[in-house]
């Protein structure tokens, strides 16, 4: 049986037989750390069945583990070939038990001389008690040197690097923002976790990922949006692909994976995936003195997906899917409608439902199938169907706090204020150590002009994250918009502290700045967030309105060009250059441009800038 596979309990080939423990060929038996056992210790030996280990066949041949390559095809192909160039593999084992190894992954970001940069998850190189490997594509293998890993409190990443003569791809980095309802396609690569090493396939899956302030709102658990986490996505996720890379449709680098939402209900797991999105990494990265030179990086959006591409990525989601077995029990249903809940398409959100009340039939006292059911509701805009979902779901065990969360959400998009504030009152009293419920509750309030509540609520999410960029932002936000200028321009500068990449802070505190009399400030505020995000399209406002105050009309028609390049469908931009316009030279320019401001600001529901337009466009008409 020499050769023969050893087979665990779960079907996974773990190693390769080889003899029977004996004497007589030489000493088989050393242990890990290279001692060799006594005589009394190898006696108990003899007899015993001794095999080759995969880690040892992996190490010896490398090519002989290499895992068939999935058929994709057309834009898919693309995107995989590039993240299995750029991603890597890194192996931790502890010094006292060479044997036990953890996994995780990397992405290759930068190359100078014969050096290479890899950014990951802090969580997967942060213990000095460990051996660190990593695993370029080719199957090479890297000691890491723990005291050249750069870490960072309160960021879930790490910088490793090594030195290599061999030629590897580096990522390109790509640095732009989704605008607040958009959402796009995504894909995660890495190396999950197996029983054994022949389960150590390269895991590539797709999904959607949301805006910052989308997934601000469908992040549910105290592990969300905390220690950089503000990536949201729907990509299907395992352990050991912590560190990997997110990547857009154009192959480039959007974000590293760190996280799955970590609620557990009865034995099944709901939520989304997470990630730290390229803005935050480029500040790292700058503070860890990478230098800019260094990266490869673009700040232009990538194309939208057409219809046939749109289908690939379907596939791809579909492919991975695990339908429930036979005799399919309640848990089962639940892990199969989460699975198409994932996938955020209308017709196939319907199915996710379908699949909750199947586990709802089959055990209705299911705290989770009526939560899960209550988040697919949410998700398609069904908020009062959520509610109810939520409230079941509470009525079966009321200890936990995400139902509660959620139900508040779902109410306060059908506008009952108090009944949401009330519901996320009892998250908080099941859980008063959660920033992002503070930071919720915060907006809340300050959506009701509650301003002091709202700081209050604010301030005790930063005395819970310290290190959190954005509870600063979001602070900084209430006291602007309550006329603490001073505060907010304060709040502003300790999140540009925290992340010197932080485009929103700059565009917030420019603002605050020209607010406050400071145009000069604002323009230069303005120009370091277009510098971070040449499509940030409310930079470009603030530094026309700015440029306004400051007499300058050619540089604020030019950045008002620029936002209308980016927004075709921006009202108050048309406003502002129709009315420069018309007090210039180009007067008839100035009235199509607020005949046009007029259509837009009318067109939305409760624009302040629509009956002015309108009285505008009036008195230029008659002057004309």
């Amino acid at each position: 049986m020499s050769g023969g596979p050893i087979i665990n309990g779960q079907g996974d080939i773990i190693g390769f037989n080889g003899r029977h423990g004996n004497p007589l060929f030489g000493d088989p038996f050393v242990y890990a750390d290279g001692s060799k056992p006594t005589d009394a210790e190898r006696q108990k030996m003899v007899g015993l069945s001794w095999g080759l280990p995969l880690s040892v066949l992996a190490q010896a041949a490398p090519e002989m583990m290499k895992e068939v390559e999935p058929a994709f095809t057309g834009l898919v192909k693309q995107v995989y070939d590039n993240a299995k160039a750029v991603t890597v593999r890194i192996e931790s084992r502890s010094k006292s038990q060479q044997l036990d190894a953890d996994q995780g992954s990397g992405v290759i970001i930068a190359k100078k001389g014969k050096t290479y940069y890899v950014v990951t998850a802090r969580h997967v190189v942060q213990y000095s008690d460990q051996n660190y490997q990593l695993i370029t594509p080719d199957g090479r293998r890297y000691a890491l040197d723990y005291s050249k890993i750069k870490q960072q409190e309160g960021q879930d990443l790490a910088l490793v690097q090594f030195t290599s003569d061999a030629t590897y791809s580096v990522a390109t980095i790509a640095d732009y923002r989704l605008q607040a309802n958009d959402r796009q396609w995504v894909f995660t690569a890495g190396w999950p976790k197996g029983e054994s090493l022949i389960n150590q396939r390269f895991q590539f899956t797709v999904g959607w990922r949301f805006s910052s302030e989308r997934g601000s709102i469908l992040a549910q658990n105290t592990a969300s949006l905390t220690d950089g986490y503000e990536m949201v996505y729907t990509n299907m996720t395992q352990g050991g692909m912590s560190g990997g890379p997110v990547l857009d449709t154009q192959g480039r680098l959007v974000g590293i994976h760190g996280r799955v939402e970590s609620g557990e209900f009865g034995g099944v797991q709901l939520g989304l995936s997470l990630g730290i999105p390229t803005n935050t990494l480029l500040g790292q990265l700058q503070l860890w003195g990478i230098e800019r030179e260094l990266l490869q990086v673009e700040t232009n959006s990538p194309s939208e997906a057409d219809k046939n591409q749109e289908i690939q990525m379907i596939l791809v989601q579909l492919v991975t899917m695990k339908a429930p077995p036979q005799n399919a029990t309640a848990n089962d249903w639940i892990n199969y409608g989460n699975q198409l809940w994932r996938m955020s398409i209308s017709d196939i959100s319907e199915q996710a439902v379908a699949a909750f009340d199947k586990a709802i039939q089959l055990d209705r006292k299911s705290y989770a199938a009526w939560y899960a059911k209550g988040l697919a509701l949410r998700e398609a805009d069904k908020y009062r169907d959520a509610v109810h979902s939520f409230e079941q779901a509470i009525a079966i065990d009321n200890t936990h706090y995400e139902a509660w969360q959620q139900k508040s959400w779902a109410l306060f998009n059908l506008k009952q204020y108090r009944e949401a504030l009330a519901s996320i009152e009892q998250a908080i009293q099941r859980n008063n150590q959660d920033a992002v419920l503070y930071m919720r509750y915060g907006v809340m309030l300050e959506t009701l002009e509650r301003y002091p509540e709202a700081l209050e609520a604010h301030t005790k999410a930063i005395n819970i994250q310290p290190h959190s960029f954005f509870a600063y932002t979001v602070r900084g936000n209430v006291r602007k918009n309550s006329g603490d200028l001073p505060g907010a321009i304060e709040d502003y500068s300790q999140a540009i502290k925290i992340n010197p990449q932080y485009d929103d802070a700059y565009n917030n505190r420019g603002i605050a700045r020209y607010n406050s009399g400071d145009k000069q400030g604002a323009i230069a505020d303005f120009d370091q967030a277009i510098k971070l995000n040449p499509n940030l399209v409310e930079a470009y406002m603030g530094r026309a309105i700015a440029r306004l105050g400051s007499k300058d009309m050619v540089g604020a028609i030019d950045d008002l060009n620029q936002a209308i390049k980016i927004n075709p469908q921006l009202g108050e931009a048309y406003f502002f250059r129709g009315s420069v316009r018309y007090l210039s030279e180009y007067q008839q320019d100035g009235i199509e441009d607020m005949q046009k401001a007029e259509q837009l600001l009318c067109h939305q529901q409760g624009s302040p800038l629509c009956q002015t337009a309108k009285d505008f466009l009036k008195e230029m008409e008659a002057g004309r």
